[in-house]
C-alpha cells in the first residue's frame, strides 16, 4: 500500500511539474503551438492592447488571436449561474514585449481588459 501511495505522489508531482502552473508563461512551447492563450492585461488605446502571451509561450509578430469574454447566465429558472465564453473580437500581434508580454493591434470587435485571448492558427 505504501509502495502504491509512494508511485502515485510521484505521479502526481511530475504531472504538475510538467504542466507548469497557471500564470501566463510558464505552459510548454509544445502545449502553446496549439493552445497559446492568455488575457488582456492593458488597453493602451482603442486599437492597440497589452497580452499576457511572450516569448516564453511562443508568441511572434503577425499571429492573429481570437477574443473571448466570459459571461454569466441565470439557469435553472434563476436557480443557479452558468458561465460561458462570448466571442467579442480579434487581435494581431504587433510587437513582443518580453518573454511574458506582447503588444497587439484590435483587427475586429471590441475588446476589454481581461479578456480572453487564444491563438487561431499556429
Amino acid at each position: 500500500m505504501n509502495r502504491i501511495k509512494r508511485i502515485m505522489g510521484a505521479v502526481i508531482a511530475t504531472a504538475i511539474i510538467a504542466s507548469g502552473s497557471s500564470s501566463c508563461s510558464s505552459v510548454s512551447p509544445l502545449f502553446h503551438e496549439y493552445m497559446m492563450s492568455g488575457n488582456i492585461v492593458d488597453v493602451l488605446d482603442d486599437n492597440v492592447v497589452v497580452v499576457c502571451i511572450g516569448t516564453a509561450d511562443g508568441a511572434k509578430e503577425g499571429q492573429t488571436l481570437i477574443v473571448h469574454r466570459t459571461e454569466s447566465y441565470e439557469g435553472g429558472g434563476g436557480d443557479y449561474v452558468t458561465y460561458g465564453r462570448v466571442e467579442v473580437g480579434k487581435v494581431r500581434v504587433q510587437s513582443i514585449i518580453n518573454e511574458h508580454y506582447a503588444r497587439a493591434e484590435v483587427v475586429a470587435g471590441e475588446v476589454e481588459k481581461y479578456d480572453h485571448v487564444q491563438l487561431i492558427d499556429p
